[in-house]
């Protein structure tokens, strides 16, 4: 046994990070050869395939050509969907008089392929009013607006453009709901990954069990920390985040995961701190007194969804994040690749 008392402390420094060196690379040597199973869970909406292209990206670099314009209708037609839901929200309140010349050109024109890329100066104007900001959240709320449209919307007359091609961001923005449940390869340092993304919605979670599998190395479970003014889009008697808590309980206590390791993802946080400046988080989450700060309410989230688990002896981890955060990401994917 080495007599550290015996070495200075600079000395003591380099011993310390050639020893994390070696426990690190025997960590690597242990994995060699090995196949690792994680299934991704969560409700609809809370970012689990958007995760997932972010582990795609740092396994290969970039999404190809081919993968890139594969996402071009997709974008487009959730972009010309949530500009309609706009504008029925904001025909059904009182809005400002200026903005009916724009309404109207706005309305009449998305109809017509050739003038949509045209209509950007438009829908700027009406989503940088001030009345539509500060109805924003309600609106997007009452008519299911994706939370990336304030993204793409400042994006119409490129994504409409004839040369269009999807970027990175673009493409992590995406909403493109899971309707099947897909398995995903990856490669990471000696190992292989088989991911197994699974649709969130309500009336398909019954597929979920024939994945809980005795030799499942990891689950991860994603939530959104944003959710709690939101109702599910299949039940709009159930509030969005209160359905992802009592979810994580169900499944984290599910008899054959019991002893599964897990990721717990607290997701969409940058959507958190902006509801926050607007609404108050206890008039949607009845158990909560804090104050209305972000580092209150995540803690409250936190503690919420960790004293689900029954399992004092079970390996869990929990990150606070954003999907489309590629370094934040790149944190997530270390506390995987690990897991035995």
């Amino acid at each position: 046994m080495e007599d550290y008392s015996q070495l200075t402390p600079t000395e003591q420094r380099q011993r310390s990070k050639e020893i994390d060196a070696q426990l690190r690379k025997d960590q690597q040597e242990s994995l060699v050869g090995k196949h690792r199973k994680v299934v991704i869970l969560g409700p609809g909406d809370s970012g689990k395939t958007t995760i997932l292209r972010q582990m795609v990206l740092m396994n290969q670099s970039q999404f190809t050509s081919e993968e890139r314009t594969s996402f071009r209708e997709s974008i487009r037609e959730r972009l010309l969907m949530n500009v309609r839901l706009l504008l029925d929200a904001i025909l059904m309140m009182e809005y400002p008089k200026e903005l009916q010349p724009f309404l109207v050109k706005i309305q009449r024109e998305i109809e017509e392929p050739e003038k949509i890329s045209q209509l950007q100066a438009s829908l700027t104007l009406v989503m940088e009013n001030e009345t539509i900001k500060r109805n924003y959240l309600s609106m997007a709320r009452t008519t299911g607006m994706d939370d990336t449209f304030p993204y793409f919307s400042s994006k119409l007359g490129q994504v409409f453009d004839d040369s269009y091609v999807p970027s990175e961001d673009d493409i992590l923005h995406t909403r493109r709901p899971t309707d099947q449940i897909t398995e995903t390869i990856l490669k990471q340092r000696a190992a292989t990954f088989h991911f197994f993304d699974v649709p969130g919605q309500k009336d398909k979670r019954f597929r979920w069990a024939q994945y809980f599998e005795v030799d499942l190395n990891a689950l991860m479970y994603i939530a959104s920390s944003a959710s709690f003014d939101q109702v599910l889009e299949e039940d709009a008697t159930v509030n969005r985040f209160i359905d992802g808590v009592v979810l994580f309980d169900n499944v984290i206590n599910h008899p054959l995961l019991l002893k599964t390791n897990t990721i717990l993802m607290l997701n969409k946080i940058d959507l958190l701190k902006e509801k926050l400046e607007r609404i108050k988080f206890k008039d949607y989450v009845v158990n909560y007194e804090g104050p209305n700060q972000f580092d209150k309410v995540i803690r409250f989230i936190n503690k919420l969804f960790v004293k689900c688990n029954k399992t004092a002896d079970r390996g869990m981890v929990t990150h606070v994040t954003t999907a489309v955060d590629r370094k934040l990401m790149t944190k997530i994917c270390s506390s995987v690749q690990y897991f035995d």
